[in-house]
């Protein structure tokens, strides 16, 4: 069985200076390549998902931003780092899924809905959204989640069949 290790040498020497012998340390590294292709795995699922993902601090500041969200909203990730989501997506406490949002986030941790944002033109996207604490290795929360999909044309395409079926004759 192979095990994958790293390795260091160094001389040892006398007290008069001459080499007496060779120290030489290997190290299994086994876990931190498991750790580096797992970080690896995510970061390519992160970054090549096609719904936005959205990373907030605990005090809903943005911390992370994929490129499907700078697409569907417009802005890129340098923009909105550090920045409260709800300035970016335009929508916060006149909404009333923010509210229910935010409840259902402090009772169980996590949210799923529709929601009407905003993207950097001014422009209305609906998203279905869901939501949820990110918690550290001690169980702490540490922030939030917020994985968006954009629906707008699906909810275009259900409003013109809608008024399809309203105007047909029974």
């Amino acid at each position: 069985m192979e095990v994958p290790i790293d390795d260091s040498a160094d001389r040892i020497f006398d007290h008069k200076g001459k080499i007496k012998g060779v120290v030489l340390v290997f190290r299994d590294v086994t876990v931190q390549r498991q750790l580096q292709e797992a970080m690896f795995v995510y970061q390519y699922i992160f970054s090549n998902a096609s719904d936005a993902i959205i990373g907030c601090d605990i005090d809903y500041r943005i911390i992370n931003w994929n490129r499907a969200a700078e697409k569907m909203y417009g802005y890129p990730k340098n923009e909105v780092i550090n920045s409260l989501i709800w300035e970016i997506v335009n929508t916060g406490p006149d909404d009333g899924a923010y509210h229910e949002l935010l409840k259902s986030l402090q009772d169980t941790g996590e949210w799923s809905g529709e929601m009407l944002h905003k993207n950097k033109n001014d422009q209305g996207i609906q998203i279905l959204s869901s939501a949820s604490y990110m918690k550290d290795s001690d169980g702490d929360h540490i922030g939030f989640i917020f994985i968006n999909r954009d629906i707008t044309e699906r909810k275009k395409a259900e409003e013109k069949r809608k008024k399809i079926m309203e105007s047909a004759p029974d």
